[in-house]
């Protein structure tokens, strides 16, 4: 399924355990970044290298990303220790 519309992050800036992304729109996303253990465990040098379109944020040297249609649509399945 197709985004609405088709946004890119702009910025992602992680700082104090959140993952802050803002995108073309202006809206900004905060998660947990306990809810992306593979980022939460890198190194800074890999946590700021990203790449964005509008398809996904990715990781290269990580090797994994946040899928945007699941970002922007709210449709993030969020580990089960945070679900309510």
């Amino acid at each position: 399924m197709e985004t609405q519309t088709r946004v890119v992050a702009e910025s992602v800036v992680i700082a104090d355990g959140i993952i802050h992304i803002t995108l073309t729109d202006g809206r900004v996303f905060k998660m947990p970044l306990d809810y992306f253990p593979w980022l939460k465990n890198a190194t800074p040098e890999q946590q700021a290298h990203y790449q964005a379109d509008f398809i996904a944020i990715l990781w290269p040297d990580l090797d994994d990303g946040i899928d945007m249609e699941a970002l922007v649509n709210n449709r993030w399945i969020r580990p089960v220790e945070y679900l309510p």
